[in-house]
């Protein structure tokens, strides 16, 4: 992973923090596909980030 995208999570995360009302949807994608890249360079592969749609959690969650 390159600085200037960790440097893009880093400026991405503090929007979320800082201020939330400032974040966009593009806010939070660019976040969790950063934050994915990053966890799986660094554990080079050994722990692998998926996201799950939420109906299809709670579906899970729910026995069905």
């Amino acid at each position: 992973m390159q600085v200037h995208e960790k440097r893009k999570l880093l400026e991405a995360i503090d929007v979320l923090i800082r201020r939330p009302a400032a974040g966009t949807d593009f806010t939070l994608a660019e976040a969790m596909a950063y934050f994915k890249m990053l966890v799986e360079e660094m554990t080079q592969g050994g722990v692998r980030v998926d996201y799950v749609p939420v109906e299809e959690k709670i579906n899970e969650l729910r026995g069905g």
